[in-house]
């Protein structure tokens, strides 16, 4: 990602157009930096079982957040059934249900 923002700002034709178009942005627009770029480009899927604990779900968060600066943003949750016990999970912040 760095290195994507550096060649924006360096003004490559070709680098900027591709950023612009995968990324959204319009004309004259492009990331401040490869965190703001990562978000808008990354997700995450936090895969946990019913016996996930909130702090290791927090910990998925804050890693989040520090990576992509997403800040709970673009988190899925995802529950994978255990003991025959089908769990689904909703998006940050919900938790698991059962």
């Amino acid at each position: 990602m760095q290195l994507v923002v550096e060649a924006v700002r360096a003004g490559d034709p070709v680098v900027t157009a591709d950023v612009r178009r995968v990324a959204g942005y319009g004309p004259g627009e492009g990331p401040a930096d490869a965190r703001e770029l990562a978000g808008r480009l990354l997700s995450c899927v936090y895969m946990g079982t019913v016996n996930s604990s909130k702090e290791t779900r927090d910990r998925c968060v804050l890693w989040v957040s520090r990576v992509c600066g997403l800040a709970g943003r673009g988190i899925s949750w995802v529950c994978v059934p255990e003991e025959g016990r089908a769990a689904c999970c909703g998006l940050a912040g919900r938790g698991c249900v059962g």
